[in-house]
């Protein structure tokens, strides 16, 4: 197809010129968001989604109503107030406003923003922007909720958690589970793990959101945030765990 009903000459070539390109290293030359008003001009023009791929690549028909649907689902489902800041990472300005600055998204960090419920997307954007992120931690949030059935909050914690920046205190130690206890070792994960509960200090025995004794690290999360320790009381709690182990 030659052209598109109702559009410009200017307008069609940068559609084309954004997303149409047969060379995937070519440059966008519009912005996602010209590019989505520019489709939805074209649909509301009379033209279909056959119509509108075959001009802009006629070679790849399915490849180009693929941009075309993901383009209308992202700025569809994207609030409102973020639809200036998403850009495709074509330029020195925008990589840097981007992962330096945080004052842009990328094209494919915002479509999986978009997937997340709106009343959700400014908190998952808050928690990156407040703790200097990059943004594609946007799909770890998004894969948790998706493959371990976890909230967006539960989410964003355990990426906290990853990251060493959770509010809650943390105890960790690299150990050889086969050396400090062969015992111990036999048992099977959730045992472990109970094994380990049975050993903590009592102040936090009941102060824990996960306890886990695996075979190379121990790991303790405390589930009350108003508990806090200092370097040297971690040390000295992970040393007693230690030694309890050992005689167990």
């Amino acid at each position: 197809m030659s052209e598109l009903k109702g559009l410009s000459k200017k307008e069609l070539f940068t559609l084309k010129k954004s997303i149409g390109n047969e060379n995937s290293k070519a440059k966008p030359i519009g912005r996602p968001i010209e590019v989505w008003l520019l489709i939805e001009k074209a649909l509301n023009n009379g033209n279909s989604k056959q119509d509108i791929a075959e001009f802009l690549n006629y070679k790849m028909v399915p490849s180009m109503k693929t941009k075309i649907t993901r383009h209308q689902s992202l700025f569809n489902n994207l609030k409102k107030e973020y639809h200036e800041d998403v850009v495709y990472l074509n330029s020195a300005k925008d990589i840097k406003g981007t992962k330096e600055l945080g004052e842009k998204i990328g094209y494919q960090q915002a479509y999986e923003l978009s997937r997340f419920e709106k009343n959700k997307q400014t908190e998952v954007i808050d928690f990156i922007k407040t703790n200097k992120l990059s943004w594609v931690n946007i799909k770890s949030i998004s894969q948790l909720t998706k493959r371990s059935g976890m909230s967006v909050d539960e989410a964003i914690e355990e990426i906290k958690t990853r990251k060493g920046i959770s509010d809650y205190e943390i105890l960790r130690q690299t150990i050889d589970l086969k050396e400090l206890s062969p015992e111990i070792l036999k048992m099977t994960q959730n045992n472990r793990d109970d094994v380990l509960k049975d050993l903590l200090p009592e102040k936090i025995k009941n102060k824990t959101s996960e306890v886990f004794l695996g075979v190379t690290v121990l790991f303790v999360k405390i589930s009350d945030e108003n508990i806090t320790f200092t370097k040297a009381q971690k040390q000295e709690i992970i040393d007693g765990l230690l030694l309890r182990i050992k005689k167990y």
